[in-house]
């Protein structure tokens, strides 16, 4: 399945108990996929966690839509895309949302 994500910039109720949602579309139809940071050597593996992936787009990068505190720059993450498995590393931070991070990534080769 495919989405279109949005961030909600405003909303607003009326007196007739309507409601108006200003939205940002994110660029590219987003891919629901699993992600969790590689471990040390040494330490225990993370559990996966749900993200989204953007594709790259004539106006944006290929960005991951993270859940708060995964992004560090340069962090590499094993991500789960239906039933592959790849390594990425987090390069730039593009924008910090309520309850997300947007950043750019590039696959590695394992």
């Amino acid at each position: 399945r495919q989405f279109i994500l949005c961030d909600i910039r405003w909303l607003m109720t009326g007196i007739d108990e309507s409601i108006s949602i200003g939205v940002s579309v994110l660029p590219g139809l987003a891919q629901g996929i699993a992600l969790r940071p590689l471990a040390a050597s040494n330490a225990a593996a993370e559990s996966f966690t749900q993200a989204f992936m953007l594709p790259k787009t004539p106006v944006s990068e290929a960005t991951l839509i993270l859940p708060i505190g995964i992004y560090q720059q340069n962090r590499v993450l094993e991500i789960r895309i239906e039933d592959e498995v790849k390594r990425a590393r987090l390069q730039e931070h593009v924008r910090r949302g309520f309850d997300y991070d947007r950043a750019v990534f590039v696959f590695e080769n394992i």
